[in-house]
């Protein structure tokens, strides 16, 4: 669907006949709040009506922000091509859905009479639509960082953007009262609130930290606490003596006078993207904010405070880059993940000797990945050669840290880490060792893991079916558990983007729930929302 003034009045005239029918619900005075999902979803909170939503509708690009009208009647969806969608009292007055943008709409602002709005893109360029003024954009100025989002002062005579790195770009009225430019952040800033009065702004990075500037008051921040993803969002109170923030995936934090209504978290259909109070401006953008290093560094942190270790790697297949954290290099026994080196190894020499699997083949591999059928990968392990699919893997991948059992036939004794894991994952995506067609053949496989054994990242994957294969192993001898997750992952429309690999070893009277937990919010932090 591609937005257009068309578009608008359909969604104009529903509200209209909503109220012929007994009338749309009278703007609420409660302290509610909307969040807004990239596909579209809309998710009420304490005196927030929902009032319509995208969700089922094909979309051209995903939702980027949500923003609520001044009277709290209605709210305006935006997408990423400036598609605009109104609903309840938003009045549609203009979209860049038609227009070539140099960079993607990020974010998005009423004006105080809630007949016009401004949108903002990624480089800054400012969309001004009603009775929205232009005053300005750094469209044609060399950001040291990406614009993220933007707010707008209480007259409605001018705006602040700002950058991923905290930079603050004042235009019309709007005050400049500090930034973080120059400053050396532990994470990028995720999101812009002003305050009621106009006279200050606050900054939250992704993290969950907080930079209050102008007669912003701090009442805390969520950088002292793990988070399972990171923070898109803030919003203030109408006494400005709170906020509240909210993370991708709908969790939402409150500091201060802000009440807590409920949130999307576990629940959310797609990645959050915005967060909009009844009747007051909202926050959004930081969905584009968080970067793979970043993402790996949150997810660290959480690691950091788990049990045992955790190795957490990250394979790009588009660039070929592989990312880690220090415990990404910490050898530990395969257990069942070694059966997607099994797989590839297995189509690679049915390639070699110029032949499609056999049936037997086919049959020990389906069992072998779908429900990790143990005596099946024996049968192909041994077919192969054992400890030969090792040296394969080592010289297809280049990985080097992986190694053969030291015992040839308890292939679940392999070697390997996270990183080299990763590695493999993101070759596999890549098709080297084998060609496109049994690499799609392989992932189909791992796409159809059963349910029972799907934990760990295919749960933190909100927009795709990721090709999955865990492996879980209670070592006796240590005494420990080993449980490891990996995937391949698509983002943003890009198919086997990412090869994921989080590996644990923990001790043993903890259970295996309790990697099964580690892995879920580990992989959570480190995929993008719209994974």
């Amino acid at each position: 669907m591609t937005p257009s003034r068309r578009a608008g009045a359909v969604l104009l005239v529903t509200a209209i006949v909503a109220a012929a029918l007994g009338g749309l619900a009278p703007a609420a005075s409660a302290d509610g709040y909307w969040l807004a999902g990239a596909d579209g979803s809309i998710y009420a909170f304490g005196g927030a009506v929902d009032r319509g939503s995208l969700t089922g509708i094909a979309l051209n690009q995903p939702v980027v922000c949500v923003a609520s009208t001044p009277s709290g009647g209605g709210y305006w969806l935006v997408a990423r091509d400036g598609g605009i969608f109104s609903f309840g009292d938003a009045a549609f007055l203009g979209s860049t859905g038609g227009i070539r943008l140099n960079q993607p709409i990020v974010g998005m602002s009423a004006t105080p009479s809630g007949r016009g709005y401004w949108l903002v893109a990624r480089d800054g360029g400012i969309f001004s639509f009603g009775d929205a003024g232009f005053f300005g954009s750094t469209g044609s100025i060399r950001l040291n960082a990406p614009i993220l989002g933007m707010a707008s002062t209480p007259t409605g005579g001018g705006y602040w953007l700002v950058a991923r790195d905290g930079g603050i770009f004042s235009f019309g009225d709007a005050g400049f009262f500090g930034s973080t430019g120059s400053m050396r952040l532990n994470q990028p800033v995720a999101g812009v609130t002003a305050t009621p009065s106009g006279r200050g702004y606050w900054l939250v990075a992704i993290d969950g930290g907080i930079f209050a500037f102008g007669d912003a008051v701090f009442a805390g921040s969520a950088a002292a606490q793990p988070l399972d993803r990171p923070v898109i969002g803030i919003a203030a109170t109408a006494s400005g003596n709170g906020y509240r923030m909210v993370a991708s995936d709908g969790g939402v934090f409150t500091f201060g006078d802000a009440s807590f209504s409920g949130s999307a978290a576990r629940s959310a259909s797609a990645g959050i993207v915005g967060l909009s109070p009844v009747g007051l401006p909202g926050s959004c953008g930081g969905s584009n904010t968080a970067g793979p290093l970043e993402r790996l560094s949150l997810a660290q942190t959480l690691a950091d405070v788990r049990a045992g270790t955790t190795g957490i790697a990250m394979g790009d297949a588009t660039r070929g880059d592989v990312v880690g954290n220090p415990a990404s290099h910490a050898l530990m026994r395969s257990a069942s993940i070694v059966k997607v080196l099994i797989g590839m190894a297995l189509f690679a020499r049915a390639e070699r000797e110029g032949r499609g699997l056999n049936i037997d083949e086919q049959s020990d591999l389906q069992n072998m990945i779908r429900v990790s059928d143990n005596n099946a990968a024996t049968r192909l392990w041994a077919s192969l050669g054992g400890p030969a699919v090792i040296s394969w893997v080592r010289g297809v991948t280049g990985v080097q840290e992986t190694q053969p059992p030291a015992i040839g036939g308890q292939w679940g004794f392999t070697l390997t880490d996270a990183h080299d894991m990763a590695v493999i994952l993101t070759s596999l995506a890549q098709a080297r060792g084998i060609n496109a067609n049994d690499r799609n053949a392989l992932l189909s496989e791992m796409r159809q893991v059963t349910p029972g054994q799907r934990w760990g990242i295919s749960p933190a994957v909100l927009r795709s079916t990721p090709a999955v294969k865990n492996g879980w192993f209670p070592d006796t001898d240590a005494p420990v558990w080993r449980v490891h997750c990996t995937g391949v992952v698509d983002e943003g429309g890009r198919p086997n983007r990412w090869g994921i690999a989080v590996m644990t070893r923990y001790p043993i009277g903890l259970g295996m729930i309790y990697g099964e937990d580690t892995c879920q919010r580990v992989a959570d932090l480190a995929l993008a929302g719209d994974s």
